[in-house]
């Protein structure tokens, strides 16, 4: 073939298939590549009421022509609100299915961070009860140095300023 306008050849673009379209007799489930689905879409178009599934995007979009031609300005106008309105309901969806990841991603990490507040808390009690422990214990052996001390006979102002203790205590030894 040989392109009208600058005469050259056409042999490497384009591809001419005569078919008896009475002869085709595949269903949509036997086709095979997309020439078949191109004949099946020629010859049963006209016919189907849904759109069938898993088709080559140019095949697709045809089928989608081909129902809209047939509609008038009113329907086309009816279909694309519809069309419209599924593309939103979608997109909201979207966002409320990432919304809702993120709150879920969100909970996690506060309970997370509570877990770790939780921890931290019973460290911090943990370490209170040991410097409670220590500070009874150096209480004590600063009795018990005072006690020896006042036994062996120093003064309480002198027993006082070695051992840190009060002198009312220091006096009901």
């Amino acid at each position: 073939m040989i392109n009208k306008h600058d005469f050259t050849d056409y042999s490497d673009d384009i591809e001419l298939v005569f078919v008896e379209l009475p002869r085709f007799t595949k269903t949509l489930e036997e086709c095979n590549g997309i020439l078949d689905n191109w004949l099946f879409f020629v010859k049963n178009a006209g016919e189907l009421t849904v759109i069938p599934k898993d088709l080559p995007a140019p095949v697709k979009r045809a089928y989608e022509a081909s129902n809209e031609a047939g509609l008038t300005k009113e329907e086309l106008e009816i279909q694309y609100k519809k069309e419209e309105y599924i593309a939103i309901n979608l997109a909201n969806a979207e966002l409320l299915e990432q919304r809702t990841q993120q709150t879920l991603e969100a909970q996690e990490q506060l309970k997370q961070a509570n877990e770790q507040i939780k921890q931290a808390d019973e460290q911090t009690k943990q370490a209170n009860e040991k410097i409670e422990q220590l500070e009874q214990s150096l209480e004590e052996a600063a009795l018990t140095i005072a006690r020896k001390l006042k036994a062996q006979g120093l003064d309480l102002p002198l027993i006082q300023q070695t051992t840190g203790l009060p002198l009312d205590t220091l006096e009901k030894l």
